[in-house]
């Protein structure tokens, strides 16, 4: 599908911030009752004024209609005298899917950022079981033998304490 990619810019309008939950939803199901209660605007506007994080909606290039979204953040690569970025979060729109969406927004980043004589590499990550997701990024994006761990700092309200 022939596609472009739409940095958005704080502050949002009240359609950007639905589609960003529209396509959140996905990976985020809660995000509807934080939407209603205002949380989803103000943290987006918060979130993208910073100078190392985008949000991108991918616009069929054919009809002007919102496909899919992804967010980036930048961060310090010391040992390779520059920066990488990362997607975070990479969504596409069910109607959508199959239509290799998410492999060209990928390919959008790529071109973008190659344009950076600093940056050194783009990252994706997802599960062994994604096979979809997998399939799509590994038309983009070698694999490597990564383990990733986390920790929880804060919880969201809504969470049960661990």
């Amino acid at each position: 599908m022939d596609i472009r990619l739409e940095p958005l810019v704080p502050p949002l309008s009240d359609g950007d911030v639905a589609f960003c939950v529209k396509g959140l939803h996905e990976v985020f199901a809660s995000i509807d009752s934080w939407h209603e209660a205002g949380r989803v605007k103000p943290y987006l506007d918060k979130e993208l004024a910073r100078d190392d994080t985008w949000i991108f909606i991918a616009v069929s290039n054919a009809t002007d209609e919102r496909v899919g979204l992804l967010s980036v953040t930048r961060f310090a690569m010391p040992r390779y005298l520059g920066h990488a970025y990362e997607v975070e979060e990479m969504c596409v729109l069910p109607a959508f899917k199959g239509r290799r969406v998410a492999t060209r927004m990928l390919e959008l980043l790529v071109e973008m950022y190659r344009k950076d004589p600093d940056a050194r590499k783009l990252l994706i990550r997802t599960n062994d079981t994604n096979h979809a997701a997998r399939k799509a990024y590994g038309r983009v994006c070698e694999t490597v033998d990564m383990i990733s761990m986390q920790v929880f700092l804060n919880k969201l309200p809504h969470e049960a304490p661990r």
